[in-house]
């Protein structure tokens, strides 16, 4: 018996698998920095971390969030969506706090709060009654929308020009960086609900696994997924996480808002007043986001102060982590080891130089 779900019942899935699937991944990345933690005060390499069973299980629950987060494309606007990633920084603040004893400030609780506020809104507001799983008759016909295909034209010469200007006239400002990365998002996001909603027709019956279309979303969305940790670990080696932090969520989000309204029409039968409690609960995470990131540096100084561990095996001295500066990863990413470091040891001040080890990708 075929099972009938009505359009908010549907977004409330896909808003319940975001939510989960960005917790996981908090738990993930908290379980790392753990490993991490103890290896440093241990004295040991950094690269033991490979023979702990701790690590490999939380690089498993990274692949579950993973998961939760691709499938929540198959339910919900990507615009709905990509802004719930505000998740992680709120279950990273407060996991840190609870189980790694990292010291809470007032301006965090503030800052969740606030993220709750938006969330709340996001999810209440985004509802259009046009949420559909999408076959890949359907993607294609999207694809040649004329506003698609200006936005598409105007988004690759945008990242033309920006690498232009980062490998030729050496410009790394943290901007011209993440604008990179968010204008491969917009990609990566169109792609992900493609082939999300595609399995979710495939799993009611009507297969999708025969249609080229598949394929190639499955491939964008890992091609320019992995490109966005490329340049998210060029951003971090660069410039300090609490400008990073906030910078990339924001952008990222607005990209994901634009292309899930261009490309999929997301607004469509939106009253103005949803529209804008929507983009108000935007705003609001983009605030909590800000708090929850300001000031970090003055704070890591501090930590590191009472707990660098100097490593006889490594050059450097190693400082604490924060993981409550960790930005929400791009959707859908590589998982081997190099492109995870960047996310997993967000560094306050500098970055582990096994960071390099990334760019031979």
């Amino acid at each position: 018996m075929t099972v009938h779900l009505t359009e908010n019942e549907l977004i409330g899935i896909g808003c319940a698998l975001a939510i989960f699937g960005n917790f996981v991944i908090s738990c993930s990345l908290n379980l790392q920095k753990f490993v991490h933690m103890k290896i440093l005060k241990q004295g040991l390499a950094p690269e033991k971390y490979l023979r702990k069973k701790i690590w490999w299980f939380a690089i498993i629950l990274m692949g579950v969030g993973e998961i939760g987060n691709f499938m929540a494309y198959g339910y919900a606007p990507a615009s709905t969506v990509a802004p719930l990633g505000i998740t992680t920084i709120i279950a990273n603040a407060v996991i840190a706090t609870l189980f790694l004893k990292e010291r809470v400030r007032a301006q965090d609780l503030f800052g969740i709060l606030i993220a709750i506020a938006g969330a709340f809104l996001i999810i209440s507001f985004s509802s259009s009654g046009s949420e559909v799983a999408l076959n890949a008759r359907m993607i294609i016909e999207l694809l040649k929308n004329w506003e698609f295909i200006v936005y598409a034209v105007l988004e690759i010469l945008l990242i033309i020009g920006l690498l232009i200007a980062i490998f030729v006239y050496d410009q790394l400002h943290v901007v011209i960086i993440l604008l990179v990365c968010s204008s491969l998002a917009s990609f990566t996001v169109i792609t992900a609900k493609a082939a999300s909603g595609m399995l979710t027709v495939t799993f009611e019956g009507d297969s999708q696994l025969g249609e080229p279309v598949f394929y190639i979303a499955i491939i964008l969305m890992v091609v320019t997924a992995v490109s966005q940790i490329k340049f998210l670990t060029l951003a971090m080696q660069h410039h300090d996480s609490n400008v990073v932090v906030p910078i990339n969520y924001v952008l990222f989000t607005i990209s994901a808002i634009v292309s899930g309204v261009l490309f999929y029409h997301e607004f469509t039968g939106l009253s103005s007043v949803n529209i804008f409690m929507f983009l108000f609960g935007c705003f609001l995470s983009f605030v909590a986001v800000y708090f929850i990131s300001a000031n970090r540096e003055e704070h890591g100084t501090k930590n590191r102060m009472s707990c660098t561990v100097t490593n006889p095996n490594v050059q450097d001295s190693m400082p604490c982590l924060d993981i409550r500066s960790v930005q929400p990863h791009a959707p859908n990413g590589g998982k081997s080891d190099d492109l995870l470091l960047p996310l997993l040891t967000l560094m306050e001040d500098k970055t582990i130089s096994s960071y390099g080890s990334s760019d031979k990708k």
